[in-house]
């Protein structure tokens, strides 16, 4: 019996592949968005986001979210993933006192991936 690959194009552009445990062994990390922009906030505020963490291939995605200071990972920053599994993983932000806060959320797992996030930090009184 000849195995079929179907492959879907998702609204995010990605290619991925439907059946993913028919031809690929590995697990395979997708995250989603690929970058996030928190804008402006003000400051002593929080906000926050989800990224979504998939593996399209086979096997488990076994991996952890990481981010620093003034992002934080509020949850599922851990995951265990089986083939089409999917997790959220929620991070926050509270500005701090500069012009501008940028780093980048690292998962690791499969071959890993980094997600750049920014945030404006701006006064109660500023205008947005």
């Amino acid at each position: 019996m000849t195995k079929k690959l179907l492959l879907a194009v998702l609204a995010a552009g990605c290619l991925s592949a439907v059946g993913a445990d028919s031809l690929f062994k590995d697990p395979i990390l997708s995250v989603q968005p690929s970058a996030i922009d928190f804008g402006s906030v003000s400051l002593k505020t929080t906000v926050r986001t989800n990224i979504l963490v998939q593996n399209y291939g086979g096997g488990k995605l076994v991996g952890k979210a990481t981010v620093a200071k003034p992002f934080k990972i509020l949850s599922g920053g851990t995951y265990r993933l089986g083939p089409a599994d999917a997790q959220v993983v929620t991070i926050s932000y509270t500005p701090s006192a500069g012009l501008l806060d940028s780093n980048v959320v690292k998962f690791t797992g499969a071959a890993g991936g980094l997600v750049p996030v920014v945030g404006k930090p701006v006064n109660s009184t500023e205008q947005r």
